[in-house]
């Protein structure tokens, strides 16, 4: 990689900036909003900030470990999207879905 000795990143550290970051300047109105439901949520919630584990988080919600990591892995792949493709994220509530 081209100057990729350590100057860049000494530079950067003496600003007080990370040496690498991702930033999304602008979000395009027309496109479509990734739909994360509440369940995805509060199962991303319990296992990346409550640090729970598989077993806790499924009986905190009621569900099978099986069912559990499907509903985390579906909501970590939109994240993930919404991010790489720069689109916006919608969260849905319960009450929202059954309209």
């Amino acid at each position: 990689m081209e100057g990729f000795d350590g100057s860049i990143m000494r530079r950067c550290r003496r600003r007080g900036r990370p040496p690498f970051y991702f930033r999304h300047y602008s979000v395009d109105q027309s496109d479509e909003a990734i739909v994360l439901y509440e369940h995805e949520l509060e199962a991303m919630k319990l296992i990346h900030l409550d640090n729970r584990t598989i077993e806790e988080a499924s009986l905190m919600m009621g569900l099978t470990k099986t069912t559990f990591w499907r509903i985390l892995e579906s909501g970590r792949r939109k994240v993930t999207k919404a991010l790489v493709e720069g689109k916006p994220i919608s969260i849905a509530r319960r009450d929202e879905d059954q309209r």
